[in-house]
């Protein structure tokens, strides 16, 4: 990603978002992570790690449970839209959940089978 820092300001003038998934936060260029606004932390397991994630937002206050749980599905949110950082547990998004989330909002499942 360090040799795409500059494709990715032309990208962004676009309007078009990015997103990379990482287990080594030092792998980034810096840049591109003072850039980021939306994030989904879970663990890592390196002090090295979120001492660099540290530096952005109020992750530093969420380092020892980064550090710590190995919970699946739990994560660390920061929206955009939130000057928040949320502890989260996010579910796995299989075909049940996506009929009911449909069923919920009137629409049809697509798991329906025609007899």
């Amino acid at each position: 990603i360090d040799a795409a820092g500059p494709r990715l300001r032309v990208i962004a003038k676009y309007g078009i978002g990015l997103m990379y998934a990482t287990q080594e936060v030092t792998s980034i260029d810096r840049r591109i992570l003072a850039n980021t606004h939306n994030w989904v932390v879970a663990h890592l397991n390196s002090d090295h790690e979120t001492e660099e994630l540290s530096h952005y937002y109020d992750f530093a206050t969420h380092a020892p449970a980064l550090r710590r749980s190995e919970e699946v599905g739990y994560v660390r949110l920061k929206t955009f839209s939130s000057p928040y950082i949320v502890p989260t547990q996010v579910t796995k998004f299989d075909a049940a959940a996506i009929d009911d989330a449909r069923v919920t909002a009137g629409l049809a499942p697509l798991s329906t089978t025609t007899p």
